[in-house]
């Protein structure tokens, strides 16, 4: 599965309120599991099952740690795989991640607290 990590200004707190108002604003549900991590999910499950490829359900792992007292890391696991969907809704669901994660980015960007962004799973990040 895919992940994706993003160095940002603030201390945690102000790390989770940002990833909450970009995900919410993107029709995301939050599922806390305690105060810095939690499950986001969009679309509908069952939809999913029964539709497959033309229903959109996603589910992503959001982490929030802290680096030091300027900077924070949020981090989101694609926690789908769209299997439900065949191949293509394997696909679509690697696809929606991508765009997940450049509408984050640049969300992040434009409120002004990006600091850097990577990959943790390749090589060079």
């Amino acid at each position: 599965m895919s992940s994706y990590e993003f160095t940002i200004l603030g201390d945690a707190a102000r790390a989770r309120q940002t990833a909450v108002d970009a995900l919410v604003a993107r029709e995301f549900v939050m599922h806390w599991s305690d105060d810095w991590t939690a499950t986001a999910i969009k679309g509908n499950k069952t939809k999913a099952a029964l539709l497959g490829a033309f229903a959109l359900y996603m589910e992503v792992g959001v982490a929030i740690r802290s680096l030091d007292a300027g900077h924070s890391v949020i981090r989101i696991d694609s926690l789908t795989t769209g299997m439900m969907g065949g191949v293509r809704g394997m696909s679509k669901t690697t696809q929606h991640f991508a765009e997940l994660r450049d509408q984050l980015g640049t969300a992040f960007d434009v409120a002004g607290v990006l600091v850097a962004h990577r990959n943790p799973a390749a090589p060079n990040g």
